[in-house]
């Protein structure tokens, strides 16, 4: 599925960390990073760490809701960390970060950001329980340099300013909201300059712009509702000639779109509608999208919904309705229906989950309009399979078949959680036979099931599947804290977390229940890459 081989290993020997990786991917590539204490070189050096290699810097502000905003780096840092503060000062070059679960490498050279030298200092502090500051300063050949400060005089609200310029351009932004068990409110309101972007990420960097806002009420248990409107600045960098990123050129365009929705006792219907605009792009891309979701029975849930899309060049309207049918513990079934421009398709599938084997089987639709210039069809159903084997001491094979853009089948394996005993983590509670499961799903704010989300049960890492799923084994049904982790995720496209529960519990594999759930919204851009067009590893 990316067109790459590799080994990638991670490292650990007290309070020594690391990784490596290196492997093939449109050319060799290579990635790596090291972390040690500096306590042992100066003792007034205590809390802080020396850093090499390929890393991330966070360029989180206070008024930004969720911390999404980072970008990754190769060059050597100093972090000093307390209790109530962190600073990073770094010296290097700005990368392409690809996460893989057999590679992990970082290029240079693939975008007009990319082999750009760098300096970087990030500093971040709480003043007391209320009060506290991030402070963002980058230099390249031009500055970035951004101060915001958060307020938070009460659990019901909270305000947050920030003020500066991002690549040379002005930036102001406030924010407002307020939170009660009823309802829940934000607006924000930003102004920045046409160029101004943060994240100097090879990809799309998206920062809220003019007036944005949300509200979710809850009058009654358990029915819920909300509306929301955002206005948003998209920046997408562009490659260099002759790199396999040379798919997006530099777009500089807005976005608005608009949506509600009504959820009761397992309904949950939602609307949406959205406009963008790209300077480099004549007219307007729209679409609208309803759609409707329902447990049915403990066992039965359907999902549809209907998509419009107006672009220059063309439309399409494509109805979807997704049936899955939970026949035991183990074994799920699912029945598709498109119809796309008047064209009927049906499709099926179906998984099987056990203590060692997990299998799934799908016969889907494809659409592809890279295929008519490949010599395959822009539209086409096949069969595809993932095996998952779960081993001795946490490792597993997997083996997948795909579809490639011109429509050929193709297939790829990788094997991960090989440990060596003098390296391994000191204790994992994660067994790999255990009649405890903990099962879950992860979807986006229709109800869609999103790949790639990095999720941690009880010290154990694990990522969401191609239909948003994931599960794990654990000891026993004693409570576990779960945690969703942006950083480690391989979902490409921006996103920001809903809700997540704090604590989960494993329950007997023989056993029905209700699944954990874990929704995140996708940040919306104006010009989006299909599968076939991302950069190969990404």
């Amino acid at each position: 599925m990316y067109g790459s081989s590799g080994l990638y290993t991670e490292y650990r020997k007290g309070d020594v960390f690391g990784w490596t990786g290196i492997g093939y991917d449109s050319g060799m590539r290579y990635g790596g990073f090291y972390s040690v204490p500096m306590r042992e070189m100066m003792s007034g050096l205590k809390g802080s760490r020396l850093e090499g290699g390929d890393q991330p810097v966070s360029a989180l502000l206070d008024v930004d809701e969720y911390d999404t905003h980072r970008f990754t780096v190769r060059g050597v840092s100093l972090v000093r960390k307390a209790d109530t503060s962190r600073l990073q000062v770094f010296g290097g070059e700005l990368t392409e970060d690809a996460i893989q679960p057999y590679l992990h490498f970082a290029s240079t050279g693939g975008s007009d950001l990319s082999e750009t030298p760098m300096g970087a200092i990030t500093y971040a502090h709480k003043f007391s329980k209320t009060l506290q500051m991030h402070s963002l300063n980058l230099f390249t050949d031009k500055l970035t340099s951004i101060q915001s400060m958060g307020w938070k005089p009460s659990s019901t609200w909270q305000f947050a300013g920030a003020a500066g310029v991002g690549f040379g351009s002005p930036y102001l932004s406030a924010v407002s909201a307020f939170q009660k068990t009823w309802m829940s409110l934000r607006t924000s309101y930003t102004v920045a300059g046409h160029d101004f972007h943060r994240q100097e990420g090879p990809y799309a960097s998206n920062e809220p712009l003019g007036l944005n806002a949300r509200i979710q009420l809850s009058p009654a248990d358990p029915f819920r509702f909300g509306v929301a409107h955002e206005h948003t600045l998209t920046y997408m960098s562009e490659p260099i000639a002759g790199e396999s990123s040379q798919t997006h050129p530099t777009v500089l365009s807005t976005f608005d779109s608009a949506n509600g929705f009504v959820s009761f006792k397992g309904l949950r219907m939602s609307t949406s509608a959205s406009t963008g605009k790209a300077d480099n792009v004549a007219g307007n891309t729209t679409t609208e999208m309803a759609t409707i979701s329902r447990k049915l029975t403990s066992r039965w849930t359907t999902f549809g919904s209907d998509v419009n899309m107006r672009m220059p060049g063309g439309s399409s309207q494509a109805l979807i309705n997704i049936n899955e049918i939970r026949v035991s513990p183990r074994l799920a079934l699912r029945q598709n229906y498109t119809r796309m421009n008047g064209q009927n398709t049906f499709s099926f599938g179906g998984e099987w989950r056990s203590n060692l084997l997990t299998f799934s089987i799908d016969q889907e639709t494809y659409i592809s309009p890279l295929a008519a210039s490949l010599g395959g069809k822009s539209m086409f159903q096949a069969w595809t399979f993932s095996i998952r084997l779960r081993g001795p001491r946490g490792t597993n094979a997997n083996v997948d078949t795909f579809v490639d853009p011109s429509g050929r089948m193709q297939w790829g394996g990788y094997l991960s959680g090989l440990h060596y005993n003098a390296v391994a983590p000191a204790q994992n509670d994660s067994p790999t036979i255990s009649r405890y499961l903990i099962h879950g799903l992860v979807v986006d704010e229709n109800g869609r099931g999103v790949w790639g989300i990095a999720l941690t049960i009880g010290g154990e890492e694990i990522f969401s599947d191609e239909n948003g799923e994931f599960f794990c084994h654990v000891r026993n049904g004693k409570p576990l804290p779960l945690h969703v982790d942006p950083n480690a995720s391989l979902q490409s496209r921006p996103w920001q977390l809903e809700t997540a529960p704090e604590m989960v519990q494993g329950r007997s594999d023989d056993t029905e229940g209700e699944s954990v759930r874990v929704v995140i919204r996708m940040v919306s851009l104006v010009a989006t890459k299909s599968r076939s067009q991302e950069t190969p590893g990404r």
